[in-house]
């Protein structure tokens, strides 16, 4: 049995410093319009099974089972190192590969009228030395910022032990609106894995589990 673990990570971007709990890193990120956002990350293989409250690593792993690295880096042709561009088109059309939805909550009255809101996906180019291989950011549009937003990647060869699994971030509640602008995600995302993969505390060994 394959080990899952994850660990809450609260960010607090202030002034171009990145902080997690009240201790400042030295690794800062310079952003520039993102709140205190804490968020939970999910670090796991790519052949994990999850049941439904694991909805959005279900479909990270349905996500990269079905594209290779190849097929983001020809989607991700013409983009320059942290650059991330709005593939929505590519995310909602004919080609099922490409499919990644934030979880929404919907009410269980089966007479309820819901609209479900309008997501943007935005495919990010991650440095050639970056611990991301692969990334989108997936969320809802506002102001040319996307609001609670989530995340999900492939972790590369600088991942060292870690390269070829996959990770998740979002929110740790739906309270939490946490606009990112787009172009600077791939900096926090980078803070966020480093910062997992650094200073995880413990496994997680609840429902969502992988069998060998």
């Amino acid at each position: 049995m394959k080990l899952i673990w994850t660990q809450a990570i609260a960010v607090a971007m202030a002034c171009g410093v990145a902080v997690m709990g009240a201790v400042a890193q030295e690794n800062a990120i310079p952003v520039k319009a993102e709140p205190i956002c804490p968020m939970r990350v999910h670090v796991f293989e790519p052949d994990a099974r999850f049941d439904e409250d694991a909805e959005l690593r279900k479909q990270a792993v349905i996500l990269f089972a079905r594209l290779s690295r190849d097929d983001f880096e020809t989607a991700m042709q013409g983009m320059e190192p942290g650059e991330a561009r709005d593939e929505s088109a590519r995310f909602k059309g004919p080609d099922a590969r490409w499919r990644l939805q934030r979880p929404v909550d919907i009410p269980d009255d089966p007479d309820a009228f819901v609209i479900l809101p309008t997501q943007v996906q935005y495919l990010v180019r991650m440095p050639r030395d970056s611990l991301i291989e692969s990334l989108v950011l997936v969320g809802l549009p506002e102001n040319g910022q996307v609001t609670r937003p989530a995340l999900a990647g492939r972790l590369g060869a600088a991942a060292g032990e870690h390269a070829g699994q996959l990770f998740t971030a979002e929110p740790e509640t739906e309270a939490d609106r946490c606009p990112v602008v787009p172009g600077e995600v791939a900096d926090w995302a980078q803070n966020l894995l480093h910062t997992q993969l650094t200073h995880h505390g413990r496994l997680d060994e609840g429902a969502s589990q992988t069998d060998s």
